[in-house]
């Protein structure tokens, strides 16, 4: 009976359950929590995050690849409830009485006296003491690519190109990237190899082409040996560029956050002459 019932559970987000995950072609059962849900052409579709694993192998997933008598519903928050007047008061201090000698449950805290001399820190060349230092250490940082973004944005967690064509490769993205919504529909998302525009159609990226001046990214050529070279591009004198640089990097960087402000950045590209 219980199995009959979690059978009939509507999958929501934060729900954790394994999912069949594609390796190759072998199929392995793993715990992933679903992130966000859609319909697609009248079948279920739900977007996975697999537990213990990095989160550029989230993918969606059909209803199919999910086992749903092991789902695990996300446990409700308890809110906090002010205590009412009519609520039962503490009960009183209670005495317990040993050896003759009444003692108190609750002794009360016994309070230092202030300190008239408060003693001073040494300060040497500038600096503080030993342990201030030792504990700045120990501190974590604030700042970079490795600290928790607490308020990331729910919409960028969520991968949503699910292919790019650059010449002659097919890149499959691992993270995000602000790319135009009317692009997330598309399987495949082609991308010019020279000014790296990008296009919704094979159609489109050909007439491009045929209008595409450039033959190599518009910046100063610093380094070349043999069939490769680096170019220095700046992002202020080409700034659509240097935009479509930053979407195409996005989907390979998680904490990423320069998009469209270019201006104050130079860019390096490496080529290869084929």
């Amino acid at each position: 009976m219980a199995e009959t019932e979690k059978m009939h559970l509507k999958i929501i987000e934060g729900c954790r359950l394994p999912v069949k995950r594609d390796l190759e072609g072998q199929y392995e059962w793993h715990l992933a929590e679903v992130l966000s849900t859609r319909e697609n052409n009248g079948n279920c579709m739900y977007y996975v995050h697999y537990v213990d694993f990095n989160k550029r192998l989230d993918e969606w997933v059909a209803k199919d690849r999910v086992d749903l008598s092991k789902i695990q519903l996300p446990k409700k928050e308890k809110s906090s409830h002010k205590r009412s007047a009519d609520s039962r008061p503490c009960s009183p201090d209670r005495e317990v009485i040993v050896n003759g000698i009444t003692h108190s449950d609750c002794q009360p805290a016994v309070k230092k006296a202030p300190n008239k001399f408060p003693r001073k820190r040494k300060i040497v060349d500038g600096t503080s003491d030993e342990v201030d230092s030792q504990e700045s250490e120990a501190a974590p940082r604030q700042t970079g690519s490795m600290t928790v973004h607490v308020n990331e944005d729910k919409v960028s967690r969520i991968k949503n190109i699910n292919c790019i064509e650059v010449g002659k490769y097919r890149l499959k993205p691992w993270y995000f990237s602000p790319y135009p919504i009317e692009l997330t529909k598309y399987s495949i998302v082609y991308l010019c190899e020279w000014c790296l525009k990008y296009v919704k159609s094979i159609t489109c990226l050909q007439r491009h082409l045929a209008k595409c001046q450039l033959r190599y990214p518009p910046g100063n050529e610093i380094y070349r040996k043999s069939n490769i070279s680096f170019f220095e591009i700046d992002g202020r004198k080409n700034k659509s560029y240097a935009q479509n640089l930053c979407l195409l990097a996005k989907c390979f960087l998680d904490h990423k956050t320069l998009y469209y402000d270019t201006d104050p950045f130079l860019f390096y590209v490496m080529t290869e002459y084929d």
